[in-house]
This record gives structure tokens, C-alpha cells and sequence, in this order.
């Protein structure tokens, strides 16, 4: 029996009650970020642009939009600025 995995904006939600469940969400594109920022920074920055970019993300958890089912572009977003 195959589970359906939750998607980001059900993990937001279950974070806003459970704060220990957003690492979920690290866990799911903390990799993904990091190959960027590297490409955009390099990997001397890379380390410290996601850690700040999550860090800013689980501080504003409670004003994600969970309409917005995939939460890649607001962390982009996050670490772009």
C-alpha cells in the first residue's frame, strides 16, 4: 500500500502546530536550494544562505499562503533576498 506524501503546504500546517514538523520541509528542499545558491554564490556562501533562508521561512510559517501548495518559490524567494 503506497501512502500519499504530504504536500508543503500540509507540512506548513502541521508545523504551525507541531513546530518539530518543518524539518520536513528542510529535509525535502534544503538539497535542492543549496545546488543553487551554490551555482548563483558559490559553496563558500552556500551553508549560510540556506540556513538563514529556513530560518526566515519557519520564522514566517504562520504567513505562508497554504493555497500555494508547493512552497519552493517562497523559499527561492527567501534566498534571493
Amino acid at each position: 500500500m503506497i501512502i500519499p506524501t504530504r504536500d508543503d503546504a500540509e507540512v506548513i500546517e502541521r508545523a504551525r502546530r507541531e513546530p518539530s514538523a518543518f524539518a520536513e520541509l528542510f529535509d525535502r528542499h534544503a538539497p535542492a536550494l543549496h545546488r543553487y545558491v551554490t551555482r548563483r554564490l558559490g559553496d563558500s556562501l552556500a551553508d549560510d544562505v540556506v540556513a538563514g533562508t529556513f530560518l526566515v521561512a519557519f520564522r514566517k510559517v504562520r504567513r505562508y499562503d497554504t493555497a500555494q501548495r508547493d512552497a519552493r518559490p517562497w523559499l527561492y524567494g527567501i534566498a534571493a533576498t
